[in-house]
C-alpha cells in the first residue's frame, strides 16, 4: 500500500484532548486545568499504531486504530484506517460494516486507492458499497458564488450581517481590519488595528443593532502583521458603537499566565460568551464586570470552532472539530452532547448558525465538504431530521464562517493559508438556501445484508465472523 495513505497519524489534526468527562464547570476565579494523561495516551496510541503497521502486526494495528476510533468516532481518517485494518486481517464482514457506516454518514472515499483493501475486494458487497462511497463525493444540492473579497482583505476570519448598514461586516486576522461589504461585493474599510482601537487579530464579530453595539473578539496572534511580541497571547472583547465605531471599552481575558485566543462571540441575555482556540474553554463576560473569565471547560472537546445562542431556551451550541456539537444549558447549569442519528457524521464543523428550530452547519473537515441543516426537536437537544443543502460544490475549498441573512446562509467558500510562503488567493463568498425540504436518507445495513445473501444464495455467516 502507499505509505502516504497509511501514515494517518502524521496527517490527522493534532489533538488537544483535555479529559474524559463530558463537561467540567469552572467558577470565575478558578483556573481551568488540562488533563494531560489522555492527550499522552492518544499520542502513544498513534505512535504504536504506526509501529504495528510498519512491522506488519496487523492484529495489533487493528486494535489500536479501533481504540482511536472509539475516542473520536467522527474522525474520517480513523474510520478509513479501521477499514484497512480489518482488510489486512482478512475480516470482510467488519470491513464492509465500517464501509457501510461511513457511506450511511455521507462520507466519500475510494478504497481501491490502496492495496491494503485487496483482501476484501472481488465481492458484490465490496463493489456495491465502494461505488456508493465514491458517488457520495459528487456535487449535490445547490450553492452559488456571490462575490469575491478584495485581495487587501488578507486573512478574513469573521463574517456577520449588519442590518443597520444592510451590509456584511468582515474581520481580518492579519491586519485587525474591519470591512463593510455590500451584497454586490463592493467593499470599503471601516477600521484598522491602531493605537486608538487597540485591536489585534479579529476572530469574531457580534452585531447588536438594538443597542447600537459592535462587539469584536480580538487576540494578539502571531499572524497579526503588527504584533508586538510582548503582547502575544493577550485577548479580549472590544465594545464599539455600531454607528460610528467609537471604542467604548476593552474587556481583557483575566490574566492567568497562559496565552489566549478568543473565537466567535455571542450574546445571551446581558452576558457575552466566546470560545477559546487554544484550550476547549467557553469564556463569559458577565454584565457589569470588566474582565472576560473562564465559564466552563468542555473536557471532552478538542478544537472549538462554532458558537450560537438560542435565546428562548437559554442554550448555547458549541461545535468541536472532532466531537460534534455540545449544548450548554444555562438554566440547568450543565453541558451535554447534541443527540444525533447514527447516520450523521458531525466531524469537521467549522461554523454554526441557528434558525427556526434548526442548526445550519458548515463541515469542511470531512469528505465531501458540505452544508447541512439539522432540524431539532422541541427541546433543542436532539436532531430529528437532516437536510443536505450543498455537498461537494466545485468551489468548496474548506468553507467556513457562515452567517444567516433571511433564508440564505452566506459563507466563506475558501480559507487563506496562514503562512505567506503558500500562494494566497482572494476569499470568495457563497450562499445556499436553507429551506430545502429533502431529508437525507441512508440504506439500512441489515436490509442490505439480507438482500445481498438472498441474491447470492450464500449462507449468512454468524455475526462478527470473518
Amino acid at each position: 500500500m502507499k505509505m502516504l495513505t497509511m501514515r494517518l497519524f502524521l496527517l490527522t489534526t493534532c489533538l488537544l484532548v483535555t479529559g474524559s468527562t463530558l463537561a467540567q464547570a469552572q467558577s470565575a476565579d478558578q483556573q481551568p486545568t488540562q488533563r494531560q494523561p489522555l492527550a499522552v495516551a492518544v499520542s502513544t496510541l498513534r505512535a504504536e499504531a504506526n509501529k504495528a503497521y510498519v512491522s506488519k502486526d496487523y492484529a495489533q494495528f487493528r486494535d489500536l486504530v479501533a481504540q482511536l476510533h472509539a475516542l473520536f468516532p467522527y474522525n474520517q481518517q480513523y474510520m478509513t484506517q479501521l477499514v484497512y485494518a480489518h482488510a489486512l486481517n482478512g475480516d470482510r464482514e467488519n470491513a464492509y460494516n465500517m464501509m457501510l457506516t461511513m457511506q450511511r454518514q455521507g462520507l466519500s472515499y475510494d478504497f481501491n486507492s490502496s492495496q491494503d483493501s485487496s483482501n476484501v475486494r472481488g465481492t458484490e458487497a465490496y463493489d456495491y458499497i465502494n461505488d456508493l462511497m465514491v458517488r457520495a463525493g459528487e456535487p449535490n444540492g445547490f450553492a452559488e458564488l456571490r462575490f469575491t473579497l478584495p485581495a487587501e482583505v488578507v486573512l478574513p476570519t469573521a463574517l456577520v450581517w449588519d442590518p443597520s448598514r444592510e451590509a456584511f461586516l468582515v474581520g481580518d486576522a492579519s491586519q485587525g481590519g474591519l470591512w463593510q461589504v455590500e451584497r454586490s461585493g463592493e467593499t470599503r474599510r471601516l477600521a484598522f488595528a491602531d493605537e486608538d482601537t487597540g485591536l489585534w487579530s479579529i476572530f469574531g464579530l457580534l452585531v447588536d443593532a438594538e443597542n447600537n453595539r459592535l462587539w469584536v473578539s480580538s487576540s494578539a496572534s502571531r499572524i497579526h502583521a503588527e504584533i508586538d511580541p510582548a503582547e502575544a497571547g493577550r485577548a479580549g472583547l472590544f465594545e464599539f458603537t455600531l454607528d460610528d465605531l467609537k471604542l467604548v471599552k476593552k474587556y481583557p481575558v483575566a490574566a492567568d499566565g497562559l496565552p489566549h485566543r478568543l473565537g466567535e462571540v455571542v450574546k445571551l441575555g446581558d452576558d457575552l460568551y466566546s470560545i477559546g482556540a487554544y484550550r476547549p474553554i467557553l469564556y463569559r463576560l458577565t454584565a457589569g464586570e470588566d474582565r472576560v473569565r473562564p465559564f466552563i471547560a468542555l473536557t471532552q472537546s478538542v478544537l472549538l470552532r462554532g458558537l450560537v445562542a438560542d435565546e428562548a431556551r437559554q442554550l448555547l451550541y458549541v461545535s468541536d472539530y472532532e466531537q460534534g456539537v455540545q449544548i450548554i444549558d444555562l438554566r440547568a447549569q450543565q453541558a451535554l452532547a447534541l443527540a444525533v442519528p447514527e447516520t450523521l457524521n458531525m466531524g469537521g464543523i467549522e461554523s454554526l448558525a441557528i434558525t427556526d428550530n434548526a442548526l445550519v452547519v458548515v463541515q469542511s473537515g470531512i469528505t465531501p465538504q458540505r452544508i447541512m441543516r439539522l432540524n431539532l426537536d422541541a427541546t433543542g437537544g436532539t436532531v430529528e431530521g437532516v437536510v443536505p443543502l450543498a455537498i461537494a460544490m466545485e468551489f468548496f475549498d474548506a468553507p467556513n464562517a457562515g452567517v444567516l441573512v433571511d433564508d440564505e446562509l452566506f459563507f466563506m467558500a475558501n480559507q487563506q493559508p496562514v503562512r505567506e510562503k503558500i500562494a494566497r488567493r482572494p476569499v470568495r463568498i457563497g450562499s445556499a438556501k436553507i429551506d430545502d425540504d429533502q431529508e437525507l436518507s441512508a440504506p439500512d445495513m441489515d436490509k442490505f445484508w439480507d438482500d445481498y445473501y438472498e441474491k447470492t444464495g450464500k449462507e449468512r455467516p454468524p455475526e462478527n465472523s470473518g
